[in-house]
């Protein structure tokens, strides 16, 4: 009986671990929350380049988890193009002090 209630709770548990390794909300509410930043950023009146950089970075990390952890090929296709978008983020940004 106790090794069948063992059996069960690791195939539980390992049950779990999938599910959320799948599960991306955590990184597109960051992502969503770097996103607000970069908006804010933008609407101040302060050199906000090596700032914005940073976000981009953070949001490079978000976009690249999200990639890892889908199964599904339009999810796979739009981390490809926010990668696309973000490197424009990126190349536009080095010209902002």
């Amino acid at each position: 009986m106790a090794v069948t209630a063992l059996v069960s709770a690791a195939a539980v548990w390992t049950a779990t671990r999938r599910v959320a390794r799948l599960d991306i909300s955590e990184e597109l509410t960051r992502l969503d929350t770097h996103v607000s930043a970069c908006v804010s950023a933008l609407r101040e009146q302060v050199p906000v380049g090596r700032r914005l950089g940073f976000l981009g970075q953070e949001m490079l990390r978000e976009i690249n988890t999200v990639g890892s952890k889908a199964n599904d090929a339009a999810i796979a296709q739009a981390v490809i193009d926010m990668k696309g978008e973000l490197e424009k983020f990126r190349e536009q940004i080095e010209n902002i002090e």
